[in-house]
């Protein structure tokens, strides 16, 4: 069976009431995430540097379970109701070096949200090409379905 994919809203309640919604399936790898290279160009984020989604963070994932982690370095062993959206050069070796990062943590459980993430203290960067969402924290193997939608990048 297919994890992720457009489904029907299954809470088409304000502020979603989108007839259709993206489910995430946050699999049991450590890294498990949705990126986007842009294929031969670089993001200008001199105006554009604001991405605006809506996401559902639902109570019956698993938070509690302490699951296997990537190494030692992972402090956090539990998944997570949170999204970090990332900025890469995805032409770097190691795309991670390098990236802004911001995190929305602690997320309201149940119920639509809209989030933004304010990229504008980069405005000057040059080199990002790729865009990563991760749902429910890295390091770590706890899976968990989330959803999201009206996903934007711009002003």
């Amino acid at each position: 069976a297919v994890k992720s994919a457009v489904i029907g809203n299954p809470v088409p309640l304000p502020i979603n009431e989108s007839a259709k919604v993206y489910r995430y399936w946050k699999s049991t790898g450590f890294y498990s995430n949705l990126s986007y290279t842009a294929p031969d160009y670089k993001f200008d984020l001199s105006t554009q540097n604001k991405v605006r989604v809506k996401v559902f963070i639902p109570s019956f994932n698993d938070y509690t379970t302490e699951n296997a982690v990537a190494g030692d370095w992972i402090a956090n062993k539990k998944l997570q109701p949170q999204l970090a959206v990332k900025l890469q050069d995805g032409e770097h070796p190691m795309p991670w070096e390098g990236q802004t990062e911001i995190v929305k943590a602690n997320l309201e459980k149940d119920k639509w949200l809209e989030l933004e993430f304010d990229f504008s203290s980069v405005a000057g960067r040059e080199d990002y090409d790729r865009i990563v969402i991760q749902f429910g924290a890295e390091g770590h193997a706890g899976p968990g379905f989330f959803y999201l939608d009206d996903f934007e990048f711009g002003e």
